[in-house]
């Protein structure tokens, strides 16, 4: 120590005392710890547990209703183009209607949740999805979360993890609380604030 630290990229006794102007930073590490930062400041945004339980409960009703509207749609469509296609099916099935409702719980989940982040709930919740890294989820990340959703028992998932259920974790990723009128009005009053301090002339 008397004699000084060596530099970890010249090998030389440094000749600095707070900080290396020479200094360049492994842009890979530096992605990593800008992600990491990102986690950590949306980590105390994620949606509670109420939260999370609103989303189902009206997430299950949207899904119920658009289960009906998806169904008279394509029994719409079969009968004017396909009716000997329309005739196959068995609708008192309990395994079709299963597999029909599932299907179409597929395609409410997944296009809602790709091109917007939010399911109808979410949006009256004000929460969205994000992967763990703070990033909007691509199509197979979503489509992941969405079949993870079928899983059985998986509604309970949520008793094991304060804020996470297996369709969470099994896609990497998480639910935040996102208002964008919150964000609206903390802009203004920031702009507004800002404004104030600059000189007059």
């Amino acid at each position: 120590m008397q004699q000084g630290i060596i530099c970890g990229i010249t090998g030389k006794i440094a000749d600095f005392e707070e900080s290396c102007p020479n200094y360049e930073g492994d842009p890979a590490k530096l992605e990593l710890v800008a992600k990491q930062e990102k986690v950590k400041k949306a980590d105390g945004q994620i949606a509670n547990k109420g939260l999370r339980f609103l989303n189902y409960l009206l997430d299950y009703i949207f899904v119920l209703v658009f289960v009906y509207v998806f169904g008279f749609y394509i029994g719409l469509l079969l009968g004017m183009y396909a009716p000997e296609v329309l005739d196959t099916f068995d609708f008192e099935n309990t395994w079709f209607n299963m597999l029909f409702n599932i299907i179409a719980g597929l395609v409410y989940y997944s296009i809602l949740e790709f091109t917007t982040g939010r399911t109808l709930a979410k949006f009256i919740t004000c929460t969205k999805v994000v992967t763990t890294e703070g990033d909007a989820p691509s199509f197979a990340t979503i489509l992941k979360r969405s079949l993870a959703r079928y899983i059985p028992f998986e509604p309970f998932s949520f008793l094991m993890n304060d804020k996470s259920g297996w369709h969470d974790t099994m896609s990497d990723t998480m639910v935040i609380s996102d208002n964008p009128y919150k964000k609206k009005v903390k802009k203004e009053s920031l702009e507004s604030r800002t404004e104030s301090l600059e000189p007059r002339a």
